[in-house]
């Protein structure tokens, strides 16, 4: 209920734009500046940096930037109105991550991304075949029983986790997710995180390493 108790901390509909953003992506990498230029003339309603089709197609909620013409709705209002405390974050995603993007879909508004990524024949091959090692079978099955994912989304490709690599040096993402690194719910290959971050930005990676640990997490 984050979103909900911020934007109800001040008139929202007064500004030109709101930007929602939370805690689950270490960053910036990069300067949100090149970011917001280059959607300044998207002709759209609302924006993010990466969009996913798990469970229904929605903008991902960590760093999503609604204008005027939604702020100003009766839609926008009535959504934030009924949001409620659960407890399963998957039905929080069901519910109010891709139920946000549907409702202003439904509504007549019009989304768009920074970065799409779309995965080669040959990419989704070595993952899928990759998903049934001993390892990544029992990972998975862990995320369902914690309620982090679904058996019918096991099959699906979050490219935030699976190509978080190619986001940050090829799609110019200034964030990487931190359960991908903290819980890995998905098996995938992150010993090159940060030597990848160091690469390709200035962005201090002791942070992350620090924060982890912090967490329990000791090494990447």
């Amino acid at each position: 209920m984050s979103y909900q108790k911020g934007l109800q901390s001040f008139d929202y509909q007064s500004f030109d734009e709101v930007l929602l953003c939370n805690d689950s992506v270490y960053g910036p990498l990069y300067p949100l500046e090149n970011l917001f230029t280059q959607m300044q003339e998207s002709p759209c309603d609302f924006w993010g940096i990466t969009d996913n089709t798990d469970m229904g197609y929605h903008i991902q909620s960590y760093f999503m930037l609604i204008k005027s013409p939604i702020l100003k709705s009766q839609i926008f209002k009535e959504f934030w109105q009924n949001i409620e405390v659960l407890k399963s974050k998957i039905e929080i995603i069901e519910r109010y991550e891709v139920g946000f993007s549907q409702a202003m879909i439904n509504a007549g508004f019009s989304p768009s991304v920074s970065t799409t990524f779309q995965a080669s024949f040959f990419q989704k091959l070595s993952i899928f075949l990759k998903k049934f090692t001993p390892q990544n079978i029992l990972k998975k099955l862990k995320s369902f029983r914690e309620g982090r994912v679904k058996l019918i989304r096991i099959g699906k490709i979050n490219a935030t986790h699976y190509f978080w690599k190619a986001l940050i040096t090829t799609g110019n993402v200034p964030f990487i997710k931190i359960e991908l690194l903290r819980d890995n719910p998905l098996g995938v290959d992150i010993k090159e995180v940060e030597e990848t971050i160091a690469k390709h930005s200035e962005y201090d990676v002791t942070l992350i390493t620090e924060h982890l640990e912090r967490m329990g997490k000791v090494k990447l």
